[in-house]
């Protein structure tokens, strides 16, 4: 992995919460599709961001950042949804 400023790093972990929200918003009413493409823009986000290369394993970037797949924070989400709801 490429060196980060202290100030690229605090953008990117900013950004990144900004992406993640959008990515997830009303998660609760189409959580129950698929969410590949949710999960490829993630992906695609976290490695530009930390300049690796688009061949890295997910699960390393992952791993690296103390994350899970958001197909995981979506599907948890649309559970309670429907635990709330019966």
């Amino acid at each position: 992995m490429a060196r980060m400023s202290l100030e690229e790093r605090s953008r990117a972990v900013g950004m990144l919460g900004a992406v993640v929200f959008i990515l997830v918003y009303a998660c609760k009413v189409w959580g129950y599709g698929d969410l590949n493409c949710i999960d490829k823009v993630h992906t695609d986000f976290l490695k530009h961001s930390l300049y690796v290369k688009k061949s890295t394993p997910h699960i390393m970037l992952y791993e690296d950042l103390g994350r899970f797949p958001l197909r995981i924070l979506i599907r948890k989400s649309y559970w309670d949804l429907l635990q709330v709801s019966s």
